[in-house]
């Protein structure tokens, strides 16, 4: 039985592993050669899978919401890939949620019952640079470290952000906690996609596993809220929310509907790192925007944002 070949992408909050995996399916797709995709939402509300399900066959995308695919949901794993093994996919990309270690997801895909389905080939952990080089959250550090200790293949995202001089800077870092691994800079996920599938393509050595149980402390004081959106809203009162709420909400993302004039256009917002925000023109029937932070006061964000919208 042919084994299938799986990559587990990986990295922090808003880091932009989905726009890295859409690249990837593209070149997939191009080369005739069907993909699936396993994604995991730290929230209740599927964002990226939805994102991902427009660009792929719905069919071959499963999606796991609500907890974190290394803890709470790792027994779901099996019964996941194999919904995805009965689409006959070339290969599976699992896409983490932010605050998971990929190293717990390894150790369930060399479990017997699945590692005789499918092959671990690639651990790629996509890293926001301006956010490395500015963050001074310990606990934030320590999980951004674990998922560089295991990966094989490093993506510096979000190079146009950061001075061309700190890219040996952010090398050196990341060398401190990988020796080995291929390490290459992009930008909206646009790297040298040949280099990548033939890296995937190879027969490579096993991911190196531990037998220790690895759990971030940020991981357990990580929640999520989602906030409701019932009519449009002016964009600088958005902007001017998340300014207020810099401290606490680390990643946002969702989608808006926004007054301009006369006219209603919807919006997909995402918030992360160092206080930066996107906006992007996608139509959509639904709008609402998940928060993720540190002890997230759900209660009162949402009183404050209702009183913002009125």
């Amino acid at each position: 039985m042919r084994r299938v070949p799986v990559v587990i992408i990986s990295g922090f909050l808003g880091s932009g592993k989905t726009t890295l995996l859409l690249n990837m399916l593209q070149v997939f797709r191009q080369k005739g050669k069907p993909p699936a995709v396993l994604i995991n939402e730290r929230g209740k509300i599927d964002i990226d899978g939805m994102l991902v399900s427009r660009k792929s066959n719905a069919e071959n995308v499963e999606t796991l919401l609500d907890g974190c695919i290394c803890c709470s949901k790792k027994s779901e794993i099996a019964s996941s890939i194999d919904k995805l093994l009965q689409t006959k996919p070339d290969a599976i990309f699992i896409e983490l949620t932010g605050v998971a270690d990929p190293e717990e997801v390894a150790k369930v895909l060399n479990e017997s019952e699945i590692i005789a389905k499918v092959s671990l080939r690639m651990v790629i952990t996509v890293v926001d640079s301006e956010y490395l080089l500015n963050n001074n959250e310990p606990n934030i550090n320590n999980l951004m470290n674990s998922q560089t200790r295991l990966a094989n293949f490093i993506v510096v995202n979000k190079t146009d952000l950061i001075a061309e001089k700190d890219k040996g800077n952010i090398e050196q870092m990341l060398r401190e906690q990988n020796s080995s691994a291929t390490i290459v800079f992009g930008q909206y996920g646009n790297i040298d996609m040949e280099q990548m599938l033939n890296r995937m393509s190879q027969s490579v050595p096993p991911i190196p596993i531990t037998d220790s149980k690895s759990e971030s402390p940020a991981f357990t004081s990580m929640t999520t809220t989602a906030l409701p959106i019932e009519k449009a809203v002016r964009m600088k009162d958005v902007e001017a929310f998340f300014k207020k709420h810099a401290g606490t909400i680390i990643r946002a993302k969702g989608f808006v509907p926004i007054s301009a004039g006369e006219k209603e256009r919807s919006y997909l917002l995402q918030y992360s790192g160092v206080q930066r925000m996107e906006w992007k023109e996608e139509e959509t029937d639904r709008f609402y925007l998940v928060l993720i932070g540190v002890d997230l006061n759900g209660r009162d964000l949402k009183e404050k944002w209702l009183s913002m919208t009125e």
